[in-house]
C-alpha cells in the first residue's frame, strides 16, 4: 500500500456509515441525522446503538462504546486493526477515494491460504510435534522464507493464573489481550515446549515461523529466544505486516516491544505509527529492502544497553544509506523500550 494514500479526516467526513453498517449486516431505523440500531457489542433487543450520519459517529448506550467511523471499522472487523486499512475499506464501501483528488481505492482482499486454519486460543491441543520451517528458497533472485502450512494450537496466557508464564507476562506489562490478538501461547511439546511461543508474518501476512521465549521454566544453558534451525530471520522484520502501512515506524530490537506498545502505537492519533523488530541489534540488506518498500520515515529505538546503544548509530547509518530518513531516539542506563508504560512511549515517539 502506498504512503499518503488515506486521509483520515477526508474519510471520517466523506464515508457514509450507513452503507458501512449495512455492509456489515446492521440495519437502522429512523430518518434525520440521529438514527438508531441493534447494537454489534452485545446481545442488544432494545436498538441501543445510536448513529450520527452527519458526523459519522456512534455511541453503544449498553456497552458504553462510542467513537468515530475508523473506530467503528476497526471494532466490527478484527481483520482490520490497522487504522490506515479500515479506512481503505471504508472509502472502499462508500465510494470515495481515500483523499481528496484522489481515485476510489481498490477493494482489499482477506483471503487466507486455505492450509492455515484460524486458531482456537481456548483450545490446548497441539497440532505439531516440532516447528521447523522449510529452507529459505529463491524466487526473483531472491531468497525467501515458506510459509507454514499449519498453525499450532498454544495454551493461552491468562490473568490471575498462579504460573511462571503470567508472572513472566505481567512483570513485563504485556496486555493479556495482545498476546490472544497476536496468537501468542504456551507451547505443550515440542520445539516450543515450555516456551512463549510468538508467530512470525512476512509482509504478506503469511505465517513463516514461531519464535519459542523462554520464561523462567528452562534450563540455565537453554537460549532465551528460539528460533526454528531452517529460518533466516534476516528476511524479516517482526510486526512489520503491520507497520509497513504507516508513514512512521519504530524500530526496535526485541519482539516484547512489539508485543507491549505495537497495538496502542497504531492507533495513536490520527494516523497512529508502526513497530516493528530487528530480532537482534544488526540490520541486514533483506531488512533494509523491506523499509525501502514502504517508504516509511524510521526512528531508531535500540535497547540502552551497551550493546544496543553501540548498534544504534550503525543501524541508523545504514538505514541513511538507503536513502530513508532515520532518525535516531533510543535509550541509556540500561533502559529497553518494554520498560516504558504504553502511554509514555506512544506519547514520546508519536510525535517525532
Amino acid at each position: 500500500m502506498l504512503k499518503n494514500d488515506v486521509d483520515f479526516r477526508f474519510v471520517k467526513a466523506q464515508a457514509d456509515i450507513v452503507a458501512v453498517l449495512e455492509f456489515y449486516g446492521i440495519e437502522l431505523s429512523g430518518e434525520g441525522e440521529q438514527r438508531r440500531g441493534q447494537s454489534p457489542f452485545y446481545d442488544d433487543n432494545r436498538s441501543s446503538l445510536s448513529v450520527n450520519i452527519k458526523g459519522n459517529k456512534f455511541n453503544c448506550h449498553g456497552s458504553g462504546t462510542s467513537g468515530n467511523i475508523i473506530d467503528l471499522v476497526q471494532l466490527l472487523d478484527n481483520r482490520l486493526s490497522n487504522p490506515r486499512r479500515a479506512a481503505q475499506q471504508i472509502a472502499n464501501i462508500s465510494g470515495i477515494p481515500g483523499k481528496p483528488d484522489s481515485k476510489a481505492i481498490p477493494p482489499l482482499q482477506f483471503e487466507k491460504p486455505k492450509a492455515i486454519e484460524t486458531v482456537a486460543m481456548s483450545e490446548t491441543i497441539e497440532v505439531a510435534t516440532e516447528v521447523e520451517s522449510e529452507p529459505a528458497e529463491m524466487t526473483d533472485g531472491k531468497r525467501y522464507n515458506k510459509p507454514l502450512t499449519f498453525k499450532l494450537k498454544l495454551e493461552p496466557v491468562v490473568a490471575e493464573a498462579d504460573n511462571l508464564a503470567s508472572e513472566f507476562v505481567e512483570a513485563y506489562g504485556l496486555p493479556y489481550e495482545r498476546l490472544a490478538d497476536l496468537e501468542i501461547g504456551m507451547g505443550l511439546r515440542g520445539s516450543m515446549k515450555d516456551r512463549l511461543a510468538i508467530p512470525i508474518l512476512n509482509s504478506d501476512e503469511e505465517l513463516v515461523a514461531y519464535c519459542g521465549r523462554d520464561v523462567g521454566l528452562l534450563a540455565g544453558d537453554e537460549p532465551k529466544y528460539k528460533f526454528p534451525d531452517n529460518f533466516d530471520k534476516d528476511l524479516e522484520l517482526y510486526g512489520w505486516h503491520v507497520a509497513q502501512h504507516f508513514d512512521r515506524v519504530v524500530l526496535v530490537e526485541s519482539f516484547l516491544s512489539v508485543i507491549k506498545h505495537g497495538g496502542a502505537a497504531s492507533k495513536f492519533g490520527d494516523n497512529g505509527f508502526g513497530v516493528t523488530a530487528l530480532m537482534g541489534t544488526t540490520i541486514s540488506k533483506s531488512q533494509i529492502e523491506l523499509l525501502k518498500q514502504a517508504r516509511s520515515k524510521i526512528i531508531v529505538c535500540m535497547d540502552g544497553d551497551e550493546a544496543g546503544m553501540t548498534a544504534s548509530p550503525l543501524v541508523a547509518g545504514q538505514i541513511a544509506k538507503a536513502g530513508l530518513w532515520v532518525n535516531v531516539c533510543g535509550y541509556d542506563g540500561g533502559k529497553k523500550p518494554y520498560d516504558d508504560n504504553i502511554e509514555t512511549f506512544c506519547q514520546l515517539y508519536g510525535k517525532i
